[in-house]
């Protein structure tokens, strides 16, 4: 494991530009962005000046993408396929677990419990907690308390879990590999599977999710349709309503393939749907369009983006 602590910008030539941004987020109190590279080291970087502050390589076992960073306040939790940790500023660690079947696959982290529900991608994972299945489901999602340093509950889902959103009430929306939308209450461990609200072979999207996120009780997706040898973005953003199981409520067209989603912070029910080729369009829930730029990536791709609080 290495600390590195610098006061100046990267260098076009440095490790850092060839490792690639695979995840990023605004930190909620300083002022400051947390990025997670493609090989598993976070960076700290003050804003506007994007100068690094400091990095850590969080992966010491194997190299791998961080795949969710979620800001608590100078502080951010990390996740990456084998490992979860809770960094301070200055990437000084508090908080560490290791994952033996390295196949953890998002999270969501409970600010007023200090636990993080995290999911995984397949079911061979089992816990020593006194929690069974129900008929054929399968422990795809487990809850590790920072406080206590240790798993200490596990829930069935009818799918795998690729990708989760916070929802109000408390409540988690989950995405499978296989496109099936779930909304999951922890509180009474059950799940919502699908438009109908139950388990049924529909799929929001035949070939997996690419993008999900939530706002309040509004959840946006894009994921991925056509050809079984040769999936593509579908062109439109579906958001659904979770009050009443999993409605149904706007279809909004973008021609160029979402493949990134993230709710306005002070508006709502607006949305950013990004393209990997830089096309960028602000679009409300009941589906009109309200801008769209695009910004010239040089050949590379978009693969990461937040919002600051303030939008």
């Amino acid at each position: 494991m290495r600390f590195e602590q610098q006061a100046s910008a990267y260098l076009p030539d440095s490790g850092y530009a060839q490792d690639g941004v695979a995840s990023i987020a605004f930190d909620a109190v300083e002022e400051c962005i947390w990025t997670g590279s493609l090989t598993g080291t976070l960076y700290q970087h003050l804003t506007p000046t994007l100068e690094c502050y400091a990095g850590l390589d969080t992966l010491p076992r194997s190299p791998g993408p961080l795949l969710r960073l979620q800001s608590l306040g100078q502080s951010v939790a990390v996740l990456s396929a084998g490992q979860f940790g809770v960094y301070m500023s200055g990437c000084g660690s508090r908080a560490c677990y290791l994952d033996e079947r390295m196949n953890m696959s998002d999270m969501v982290y409970q600010h007023w419990s200090h636990r993080a529900i995290v999911g995984r991608t397949n079911d061979e994972y089992e816990v020593d907690v006194d929690v069974q299945p129900r008929s054929n489901e399968k422990k795809n999602l487990f809850v590790y308390d920072v406080v206590q340093s240790r798993v200490v509950s596990t829930y069935a889902t009818p799918y795998p879990v690729a990708l989760m959103a916070s929802l109000a009430s408390g409540q988690l929306a989950l995405g499978s590999p296989t496109g099936d939308l779930m909304v999951f209450d922890p509180r009474q461990a059950q799940v919502s599977v699908s438009v109908s609200g139950t388990l049924s072979s529909s799929k929001i999207f035949p070939y997996g999710f690419a993008a999900l996120e939530s706002s309040g009780n509004l959840i946006a997706t894009s994921g991925y349709g056509g050809l079984p040898e040769r999936p593509a973005l579908e062109p439109f953003v579906k958001v659904f309503d979770s009050r009443m199981g999993i409605k149904p409520l706007a279809s909004i067209p973008f021609s160029n393939g979402p493949s990134l989603l993230r709710f306005h912070p002070t508006l709502r029910s607006t949305v950013l749907a990004c393209s990997s080729g830089g096309m960028f369009s602000m679009v409300d829930t009941t589906g009109r369009t309200l801008e769209s730029y695009f910004v010239d990536m040089g050949g590379d791709r978009v693969s990461a983006c937040d919002f600051n609080l303030s939008g």
